[in-house]
């Protein structure tokens, strides 16, 4: 008991003074923008076409998500139009330009260039060709993650488990 009063009396007054805590130096910032204070760093945006495309019934998700009175399992929140991130991409990328972001990762919908087994939907595959194209003529660099959470629901249909 001894031990645990004087054990007590030192923490105390070790947190004893005045002064309170060292103040914290920042270096000043410098540029955000420009080449001149960006160095390699990327500075940019990033969406999932699960979370943000129009529409895709071909998706496991979409089965997931939709209502049940649309063949769908009804769990989670509906998908559905989502911010129509497929149609109205180029004027996403403007937004991207108008913020100075000079990145943007995105995903390509694998349910949407491949919605049945062996059919590639070229029309899709064009899509995604122009979104690149028209990031490279902002010059904005375009990073593409080659599969993010979603699958065609001919891979993963949930309402099979």
């Amino acid at each position: 008991m001894r031990s645990l009063r004087l054990l007590s009396v030192l923490l105390l007054l070790s947190c004893g003074g005045d002064d309170g805590p060292a103040a914290i130096r920042f270096p000043e910032p410098g540029p955000v923008g420009g080449e001149a204070g960006r160095g390699s760093f990327t500075f940019g945006a990033a969406t999932a076409a699960a979370q943000i495309e129009d529409d895709n019934d071909a998706t496991d998700w979409y089965a997931y998500t939709s209502p049940t009175d649309m063949g769908g399992l009804g769990n989670g929140v509906f998908v559905g139009d989502a911010v129509r991130g497929f149609s109205r991409q180029v004027e996403d990328n403007t937004l991207v330009a108008e913020m100075n972001l000079d990145s943007y990762r995105f995903n390509p919908s694998w349910a949407r260039i491949e919605p049945t087994r062996d059919a590639i939907d070229t029309d899709a595959v064009a899509h995604y060709g122009r979104v690149l194209d028209d990031l490279v003529a902002r010059g904005i660099k375009p990073m593409m993650t080659v599969h993010h959470f979603s699958s065609p629901v001919w891979v993963d249909d949930p309402r099979r488990v």
